[in-house]
């Protein structure tokens, strides 16, 4: 069931939605029973407002939320290791704002900001289904998180005449993640701090030619580890460069390169994960390097795109199995190599047929 109501309040267009969902189970195909432990009841609310500032300027507010409880269908295909876990509470809160904003009368400066806070909980029930119902006991298995993350933006854009710009921009991330494993046990803290600053400049030159070009450097800190090893801060930089030419109304080519990395998250490097995985505090980031080339042309009716790529991934992120046990643990891997070439055609048999 969904309901959904939007308005015009003055400048301000407003949204206001809510919806709820229940499944007793997922149906399976063979005998018409059902999928154990697959139920689902989920409770949800949307509020959203925008408004223009300052002419070309626009500001956003979005608040959201649901709750849920919701059964995992058991891991048949690992036998007398399946597990079998619910979650009894699931819930989540996320409030945001984004401004676009001119700045002076001359229009040569913009300035962009994005600030939100998400709130999240949950309860993880893994004593199967003969203990779902019962009391709990103090030293039980039963996992509760709390996590906060809050994240903010700025990006500062100075236009030079019609044909250039330049960029700074910043972000901070900052998340807080609270768990206790068992009744009564303890609740440990672990926190991460991702923090990046990038400049970027695009000009257009030599009659329809655009060239971008970025450097960026990316930090990562785990001030609290719970009762885990801490990981030293980390450092990564950043490079975008893209250039694009215009070859007409209908046709253009392209070339890029460049390099991002990934740090791991807490959930990568600390989480037991029900057991399954063995922490590893030990990781680094994952490295990308990717060089693209690619055309398009197009008639009133034909529209064609081809681009070949090589995208080189070092020190990915992987899971790799635990000798003598039923167990993972997340490791960098030293490179992976993806060359591919992507065609694609499309044709419009009529103007009125897409």
């Amino acid at each position: 069931a969904d309901v959904a109501h939007q308005r015009r309040a003055g400048s301000w267009r407003t949204l206001a939605a809510g919806s709820w969902r229940r499944r007793d189970a997922w149906p399976l195909p063979n005998d018409g029973g059902e999928r154990f432990n697959s139920d689902l009841e989920q409770f949800s609310l949307l509020l959203r407002g925008g408004r223009p500032v300052k002419g070309t300027g626009r500001l956003g507010l979005l608040a959201t939320g649901w709750t849920a409880e919701k059964g995992v269908p058991p891991e048949l295909h690992l036998g007398d290791d399946a597990r079998f876990w619910r979650y009894p509470a699931r819930e989540r809160a996320l409030l945001g704002a984004a401004l676009d904003l001119p700045l002076g009368d001359g229009g040569v400066w913009d300035l962009g900001a994005t600030a939100s806070v998400d709130f999240f909980h949950q309860e993880i029930d893994p004593r199967g289904p003969e203990g779902w119902d019962e009391p709990q006991v103090a030293g039980q298995d039963y996992e509760e998180n709390w996590d906060r993350t809050g994240f903010g933006r700025l990006r500062l854009v100075r236009w030079l005449g019609d044909q250039a710009k330049v960029a700074l921009q910043g972000s901070a991330r900052y998340t807080n993640h609270r768990e206790s494993v068992t009744v009564g046990g303890p609740v440990l803290t672990y926190s991460q701090w991702l923090n990046s600053l990038a400049v970027e400049g695009e000009a257009v030159f030599a009659d329809h030619w655009t060239l971008r070009a970025g450097l960026g450097w990316d930090h990562a800190a785990t001030p609290e580890t719970g009762d885990k090893p801490a990981n030293e801060p980390q450092d990564a930089p950043a490079l975008n460069l893209r250039l694009v030419g215009d070859l007409g109304a209908r046709s253009g080519v392209y070339a890029g390169l460049g390099r991002r990395s990934r740090f791991p998250s807490l959930r990568e490097s600390y989480s037991g994960a029900l057991g399954r995985f063995v922490p590893n505090p030990d990781q680094g980031p994952e490295r990308q390097d990717q060089v693209e080339v690619g055309a398009t042309t197009a008639t009133e009716s034909w529209r064609l795109e081809g681009a070949a790529f090589s995208s080189r991934l070092t020190d990915g992120i992987e899971r790799e199995a635990v000798p003598g046990t039923n167990q993972y643990r997340r490791v960098n891997r030293s490179e992976l190599r993806v060359p591919g070439l992507e065609i694609i055609g499309a044709w419009t048999p009529h103007p009125a047929a897409e």
